[in-house]
């Protein structure tokens, strides 16, 4: 068993996530009901950061476990730090957005949909300069010859290629969503919903139940693998 308390990372978001399909459920008997609503959307919008904050506390573990610090150019202890702070931020703007367009005021409605976007735009801001720092410490381990399919820890980083992938596909779906408004093509099509939102999670959460990438850490850690001496 390879278990770890920054995991719940996962687990924990996914169950709120759950939560607000499962109030798809009663919002369909009762369409009007702004508490039904408002549990249903916020559920459904915030939770990713969960997932979001479990990759950038894994690069760290990767970078500080598995290779060398030098490969990072950012501190590899402060990377988690950093991101969920900025992912907190995003959340909080997000959820303030998100309980203001369940006012009955039209001009709160639209700010509160302002909000939203811009929250959205931050995080997909920030998971993109997540994304150059994972690629850039791929690339410096690559350039000094080091071939990741040959070592323990290859695996770490073709799941945060994979996760990130999807992941990003949801936040540029969400912005865009977001972007073309209440009446746009994407919200009144709910299909796209399932699509580019629901299924890129699914498939990122899963990737990690299939390989769970602690048991590459530890198995790193135990071999004592020192980059710096092979190089």
């Amino acid at each position: 068993m390879n278990k770890t308390w920054w995991g719940l990372c996962l687990p924990i978001g996914t169950t709120f996530m759950s939560a607000g399909f499962f109030m798809r459920i009663p919002m369909t008997i009762y369409p009007n009901s702004l508490p039904i609503f408002m549990i249903q959307s916020l559920f459904i919008l915030l939770p990713p950061a969960a997932y979001l904050a479990f990759n950038y506390i894994l690069y760290g573990r990767f970078i500080v476990n598995c290779v060398d610090r030098r490969y990072s150019w950012m501190n590899p202890e402060r990377v988690a730090k950093y991101f969920v702070i900025s992912d907190v931020t995003t959340f909080l703007i997000q959820g303030l957005g998100g309980a203001m367009q369940t006012s009955t005021d039209e001009s709160r409605d639209k700010l509160g949909a302002h909000i939203v976007l811009a929250g959205l735009i931050l995080q997909t801001l920030s998971y993109v300069l997540f994304i150059v720092l994972f690629v850039h410490a791929w690339r410096s381990i690559l350039r000094d010859g080091i071939l990741p399919r040959q070592e323990p820890w290859g695996k770490i980083l073709w799941l945060l290629v994979f996760s990130s992938i999807a992941y990003m596909i949801r936040c540029i779906y969400r912005t865009v969503e977001f972007a073309q408004g209440n009446g746009g093509y994407l919200v009144t099509h709910e299909i796209y919903f399932y699509l580019l939102d629901s299924l890129p999670l699914f498939i990122g959460v899963c990737t990690y139940i299939i390989y769970w990438p602690t048991k590459y850490l530890d198995t790193s850690a135990k071999t004592t693998y020192q980059m710096a001496g092979r190089i």
